[in-house]
């Protein structure tokens, strides 16, 4: 195992970790990098109740965690089965030189992982053909049962340098529709061209990455239980985390009730400009219930629909034009009863 991983500066100028990335994010994302069970191949074993005694969260929050980095920016591949998690653009920033030590290490790596999807997952992103060779022949050694054809075969050996490459199912894949006239000056030009691309993509810079009518399908339902909270730390700030189960709940509660992201915005704008810098008669601070276990409980409809009058958004006014009625000092244990629900 090294001792050390290496860890791009450009991280923390990346427009999309500046600015998708909660802090919970960037902090979870280093320790996929750097913790002590890493390999060098990127693919390693680790359990989610191990992530949460290292990291200090709780196993719901790892979970979630992970579902995000899976789903949302699509930098990790996780087998709940195997307990192997791989990470995505691993290979196109560590695995840039060879040399036999690297070599053996990585063979040594490759034949441990179980979850074979997990290599062809990783060897995407690796710009050494050399390194990325012994990627695919590891992926073929499961798939020897499989006679091969031998059209293809031939066809696929037209480059030199790289013969064996040709008797992978994967790259049999990449060069199906070539000819057999196709040279090898040809295949170097695409090769070329790809490693291009990929060159001007920074670290984890991969979070939009095309998808098809479904997953768009899939993305516009899903929850932003992350931007939501977010605003609300913004705009009264404070300082929830989307992680936690019972907020959560709360926000799934709503969203299944028809509510989207506008709605929630429009909530908590309502709450601010009516809540923030007013007290009641005992003089407890109203911003108090800028929470998620208040603002997006069952007045939810209601919060969305109140009329804000204009002296209302003045902090500390005594007197505004909500209703266009004078303001009452509030009993907080009565309001918070009635926020609540509780009768």
């Amino acid at each position: 195992m090294a001792k050390y991983r290496y860890v791009y500066t450009s991280f923390w100028e990346d427009p999309k970790v500046t600015e998708k990335f909660t802090p919970e994010d960037k902090l979870f994302f280093i320790y996929l990098l750097t913790n002590p069970h890493t390999t060098q191949i990127g693919i390693y074993k680790i359990t989610k109740k191990l992530i949460a005694f290292e990291m200090g969260y709780s196993i719901e929050s790892v979970d979630s965690l992970m579902v995000r980095f899976v789903d949302h920016h699509k930098l990790i591949r996780y087998n709940a089965e195997t307990r192997e998690i791989a990470i995505k653009n691993w290979g196109k920033f560590n695995l840039n030189k060879g040399g036999k030590p690297i070599i053996d290490c990585v063979n040594k790596e490759l034949a441990a992982v179980e979850d074979r999807e997990l290599i062809n997952y990783v060897s995407q992103g690796i710009k050494s053909q050399t390194i990325k060779d012994l990627f695919l022949k590891s992926i073929d050694k499961l798939d020897d049962q499989k006679p091969p054809d031998p059209l293809e075969n031939d066809e696929l050996k037209i480059d030199e340098n790289n013969e064996e490459l040709g008797d992978t199912s994967t790259e049999r894949e990449r060069y199906e529709d070539k000819t057999k006239t196709k040279t090898k000056t040809k295949t170097k030009t695409d090769n070329d061209n790809n490693s291009q691309d990929e060159s001007n993509i920074k670290p984890v810079d991969n979070v939009d990455n095309s998808e098809t009518s479904d997953e768009k399908s899939n993305k516009q339902n899903r929850i932003p239980y992350a931007e939501i909270v977010q605003y609300l730390n913004y705009k009264a700030e404070t300082n929830y985390k989307f992680t936690t189960k019972p907020t959560r709940a709360k926000i799934e509660a709503r969203w299944k009730d028809g509510f989207r992201l506008n709605d929630f915005k429009k909530v908590i704008d309502n709450k601010v400009s009516d809540w923030k810098g007013k007290f009641t008669k005992d003089g407890v601070p109203l911003s108090n219930f800028l929470r998620p276990e208040t603002l997006f409980g069952t007045k939810f409809e209601s919060y969305l629909n109140q009329k804000i009058g204009k002296e209302n958004t003045e902090s500390n006014s005594n007197q505004g034009t909500f209703n266009n009625f004078k303001q009452r000092n509030y009993d907080f244990k009565e309001l918070e009863k009635k926020l609540l629900g509780i009768r």
